[in-house]
């Protein structure tokens, strides 16, 4: 029974050697293998494509990084590839956008905007050229040519890719007869993966700031309550009160209707539950306005106003130390102070604008 049981253990002992062995073999073949591939350096006009290896402890892994002329490092791309699966890369056309091959990916383009290279990702891809620089036109994905959608260089983007839909903002700048006068234009593009029919809107932008081209597009929520999720354009702050506004384009069958009426709406909110939309905006340094809106017959159309303002008998003075006496109205008629309503009352009141 002795014998029989030192027999099993080194049996097992045995296995246990062979099954390290073969695993120390497969690590080693993908390790030579990994060594096939070596880094190398491209320079394309002032900027050096420098590709290097990024080894972990379990897979030999490569990226890029992008030296100037002098070896300063300007951008080291935060992705890494197996080496094993990479076939290339390199430069992608004539300016400086980097094209990466993966057997595993796919192809990878990480385009160029000042000093940073940006992929998309998760099917979002923001970006905006550097003064003096313009972006490249094999951005644009939908089925026409740049020279149709938007005068001038694209020097702004943005696109969402999503539920078969692609949606991509444009921002170019051009001189309209007059070389010493800059002009902006801004469209938004809608059309279907793979497809032939693209959908061009313009859009008026006043703002200020820009805004950034991350926050430009919104794919998320149903404004409408129809059940289909609808785009949202923002369109930046606007006036002396910095108004917050959005361009709508509402989801239908096969494609997307433009509705002007949610523009007029005022720091937007959707509030599901209740199928409205909630506004809020500063009339001066002491009155706000909160709004209350709903969707009918194809346009958004307000229902109610709370006004905020102090009650016009109101003084500052010594004796009050400035708290100011509130008065609210509801269309134009008096519903409370806050020298008359109880915390409560004051509570409920704004509850039913949608603020606790």
């Amino acid at each position: 029974m002795k014998k029989r049981a030192v027999f099993l253990l080194s049996g097992f002992s045995l296995l246990l050697l062979v099954g390290l062995a073969l695993l120390l073999f497969l690590q080693g073949s993908i390790r030579e293998s990994a060594h096939d591939w070596e880094g190398e350096r491209t320079p394309r006009g002032d900027h050096i494509l420098e590709s290097f290896r990024r080894d972990t402890a379990e897979t030999a892994m490569a990226s890029f990084r992008v030296l100037a002329e002098d070896g300063t490092v300007v951008y080291t791309c935060p992705d890494s590839w197996r080496t094993m699966d990479l076939k290339d890369i390199g430069w992608s056309g004539e300016g400086y956008d980097i094209q990466v091959v993966s057997g595993d990916v796919g192809t990878v383009t990480y385009f160029h905007t000042g000093e940073v290279w940006r992929a998309e990702a998760e099917g979002r891809l923001a970006l905006r050229a550097e003064e003096g620089e313009i972006l490249s036109p094999d951005l644009l994905l939908a089925p026409i040519p740049l020279e149709e959608a938007v005068l001038g260089n694209l020097v702004g983007y943005a696109r969402i890719r999503a539920d078969g839909w692609v949606f991509e903002w444009l921002e170019s700048d051009y001189y309209n007869n007059t070389p010493e006068m800059s002009y902006q234009e801004e469209k938004v593009l809608i059309s279907r993966e793979g497809g032939q029919d693209c959908q061009v809107f313009e859009m008026w932008d006043y703002s200020w700031p820009d805004v950034d081209p991350e926050e430009k597009l919104l794919y998320d929520e149903d404004v409408d309550f129809d059940g289909l999720p609808d785009l949202l354009a923002c369109t930046g702050h606007h006036g002396n009160q910095g108004f917050l506004t959005y361009d709508c384009y509402l989801q239908r069958d096969s494609s997307f209707e433009e509705c002007p009426s949610y523009a007029d709406i005022w720091f937007p909110t959707i509030d599901s539950d209740n199928k409205r939309i909630l506004s809020f905006h500063r009339n001066s340094a002491a009155s706000h306005t909160w709004g209350i809106y709903e969707f009918r017959d194809g346009e958004f159309v307000p229902t109610h106003f709370l006004t905020e303002e102090p009650a016009p008998d109101w003084q500052p003075t010594k004796e009050n130390d400035g708290d100011v006496v509130w008065q609210w109205t509801v269309e134009g008629k008096i519903v409370g102070r806050s020298d008359t309503l109880t915390e409560e009352e004051i509570d409920q009141l704004f509850a039913y604008f949608g603020y606790d």
